[in-house]
């Protein structure tokens, strides 16, 4: 398993910003670095705050160098739009400069706007991306350009991973697929050591914490407490206000105009022992926002038994059981914040309540250790898909791609040599050798969601099943070349082919990619150190499962190169058919004919050798190669394939090699889904009929791979 190290975090607020978000990065980071072993960049904004006097670098050193804080830009206020959008976009090339000079294995970005430097920083650096999401006013405000930039940014922007801390956000419907819910967590042995210091007295006193935003609701309590006094008076309470924010001369304006200032008490930001005494010293706390996610001052208020009056928003439900620990009751609603109010103040043994609060807590086990361990199994997942590709790489192999426009004239020129091949001059009396090899691979190879485990083990299932019986009435022996990691599952049915006689080669251990990057893959090239390990846990999944010492390679999407056959030669291979077919050409040859590598024979998936022209919207049409996989093998009529057929012995003829031919087939391909039409259950029946009419007009010899290889390169 790969393991995570340098991680590069993203947050577009630090200190002496502190809210939900700060502090769960905060945990999560003590947490990666102590029981992970990680190392942390975190970049963020130069953000000044007016009431805090205390001075941060632009580059911070913590924990002994594993955490490093960097605070880009000049220093400006949170919501100044011109420092925002500088930072957007200088933050995305800072994560290159950084990832340059550390080498970083993926990038951790937390909501909101990072996520543009964070995609930026994907583009230029190919790290994989997750995103946590700590909540979001999509339920609250439903219009407007505010809410309009954060639907895009939750749900319009793809990412490799998102981490929701609320539940409620799945109910929002993006392109993000791979989504986990990780809760924040809290330390009770910390609140637990922390007293009361409140002398006994007849004030009822409500306690709020978190930051003054209008999605906060505090405007609400205001109107609620007013309408209170009005009906009942409220010369025994207090209402203390705990944190800070851009509303907070707002909600003095309003507080004096409904002669509240008595009542109302501004306490400031406070951390540590201090915010805890505060909780521990109050009767009631309250939390009448528009919008949360899972609230972090809700956990520490049930840390603190108090019983608690919230809003029905996010994952407040889950912490505040009605009538057992406190209230719920619906957003922006005055008259129902005086309401309860009122029976609190009138009922002093409802703080009893409280007690139920950390009982709740404890039994949901939300604590750090649990949330980072999740999150890091998440990097774990995100690693092991290997995703991540920078553009430039991308752009150089798009250039050397033989079948986009601007190869057409090269292409042109070998259809015009193809073109004069006189297939009827062919002898086809020698018997032609043939393979029929199937990738045994998760659901759709690269382009599958790869946490979608579940669909792919239950199309294996059948297909071992079925191809079973298909090679029985066929009289064949195939060659299986089967993902690695799915070898534990299936070991009992490989076993069975294996001891058929059919061979059982390697795919890859996780459908990786083995050679230098594709422009149309996102998959990121493995290390040679990849590749090592990758193959040690493919053996040993065949060592464990019974099978024989697999001699046979195909490396997924066909993606090879000199350097990888090196690492197969290491661990025994002997053969290889990783040639990329449905380029028309590898290793510098142009013609399906056998190759070697160093001390690896290869024999590659039969193709076309003609290149034919097709238009798909460009005035210069691109190039396609007829691959002898299953897809051509059924869609070509049959007269196209028998002449491309005698194209390929042509070639082999030419080049004094043996003919001979190899299918490729996926186990997926048996099976009908959406994104591929011609994928279904009646693929084995017109499969059938293709090697009926092939075995007429063709003297086919069917072997495993292994022999085909072994008969094509004796001398």
């Amino acid at each position: 398993m790969l393991k995570p190290w340098k991680i590069c975090m993203i947050i577009d607020s630090w200190d002496p910003i502190l809210g939900g978000a700060q502090v769960h990065t905060k945990e999560l980071v003590a947490r990666l670095i102590n029981n992970y072993g990680c190392e942390v960049h975190l970049i963020t904004r130069n953000i000044r705050v007016d009431d805090s006097k205390k001075k941060y670098p632009h580059i911070e050193s913590l924990m002994d160098g594993k955490f490093k804080i960097y605070r880009l830009g000049p220093k400006a206020k949170f919501h100044n739009l011109f420092a925002r959008i500088w930072w957007c976009i200088y933050a995305g090339f800072y994560t290159r400069k950084l990832h340059i000079k550390n080498g970083f294995d993926l990038i951790h970005a937390h909501a909101f706007l990072s996520a543009y430097p964070a995609r930026f920083g994907r583009f230029l650096c190919g790290l994989p991306i997750v995103y946590t999401i700590h909540g979001t006013s999509l339920f609250y405000k439903k219009g407007g350009l505010q809410a309009q930039i954060e639907r895009d940014l939750l749900t319009k922007i793809s990412y490799d991973h998102v981490i929701t801390v609320a539940e409620n956000f799945l109910q929002l419907k993006g392109v993000n697929k791979k989504i986990s819910v990780i809760p924040n967590g809290i330390d009770v042995s910390a609140y637990d050591k922390v007293k009361s210091d409140r002398e006994p007295d007849d004030v009822f006193r409500v306690l709020y914490v978190g930051r003054f935003d209008p999605i906060k609701g505090l405007k609400t309590l205001i109107k609620g407490v007013s309408l209170l006094r009005n009906d009942v008076g409220t010369k025994q309470m207090e209402v203390r206000l705990v944190g800070y924010g851009y509303e907070i001369d707002k909600l003095k304006k309003l507080i004096a105009k409904l002669h509240l200032g008595r009542v109302f008490k501004f306490v400031g930001r406070l951390e540590g022992e201090a915010l805890i005494k505060e909780y521990k010293n109050a009767d009631l706390f309250v939390l009448p926002s528009y919008s949360e996610g899972q609230s972090l001052t809700l956990m520490e208020a049930c840390a603190c038994k108090l019983p608690i009056l919230a809003t029905q928003v996010g994952d407040n439900a889950k912490l505040v059981k009605e009538n057992i620990n406190g209230f719920l009751m619906q957003p922006g609603n005055a008259d129902e914040i005086k309401q309860y109010l009122e029976i609190f103040m009138n009922n002093p043994h409802l703080k009893n309540m409280g007690e139920q609060s950390r009982a709740i807590l404890d039994g949901a086990g939300m604590t750090w250790d649990v949330s980072a361990e999740k999150t890091y199994n998440v990097y774990q997942r995100v690693m092991i898909a290997l995703k991540g590709v920078p553009v430039w790489s991308k752009i150089k192999d798009f250039l050397r791609e033989p079948r986009l426009p601007h190869m057409f004239f090269s292409q042109s020129w070998r259809y015009f040599n193809f073109s004069k091949i006189y297939t009827k001059k062919i002898n086809l009396s020698d018997p032609v050798l043939c393979s029929l090899t199937v990738d045994v691979e998760r659901n759709y190879g690269s382009a599958a969601d790869d946490s979608d485990t579940d669909h792919t083990e239950e199309t294996c299932e059948k297909f071992f099943t079925d191809f079973n019986g298909f090679c029985e009435q066929q009289e064949l022996k195939s060659t299986l070349f089967v993902q690695g990691s799915l070898v534990p599952k299936f070991a009992t049915q490989l076993k069975e082919y294996d001891e058929k006689g059919h061979e059982i080669g390697v795919h890859g251990m996780y459908h990786e990619l083995w050679a230098k990057a594709k422009w149309f893959l996102q998959d990121r090239p493995l290390t040679k150190a990849e590749k090592m390990l990758f193959m040690e846990q493919a053996m040993a999944n065949f060592e464990k499962a019974g099978l024989h010492k697999p001699v046979s390679f195909r490396a997924p999407n066909m993606v090879i190169n000199e350097k990888s056959c090196d690492v197969l030669a290491h661990y025994g291979f002997k053969y290889d058919s990783s040639f990329a077919s449905f380029r028309g050409r590898d290793f510098g040859i142009k013609f399906p004919i056998p190759y070697k590598v160093g001390d690896v024979h290869g024999v590659p998936v039969s193709f076309d050798p003609l290149p034919h022209f097709v238009r798909r919207a460009l005035i210069v049409p691109i190039s396609n190669y007829w691959v002898m996989n299953l897809y051509y093998l059924l869609s070509l009529s049959d007269s196209d394939l028998e002449e491309a057929i005698k194209r390929i012995l042509w070639s082999q003829k030419k080049a004094k090699v043996k003919p001979h031919l190899v299918f490729l087939a996926h186990s997926w391909e048996f099976e009908s889904c959406d994104q591929y039409p011609y994928c279904n259950g009646e693929n084995y029946s017109k499969l059938a009929k293709k090697f009926y009419m092939l075995r007429q007009k063709f003297n086919l010899k069917f072997l495993t791979f292994e022999n085909l290889c072994k008969e094509v390169w004796e001398k």
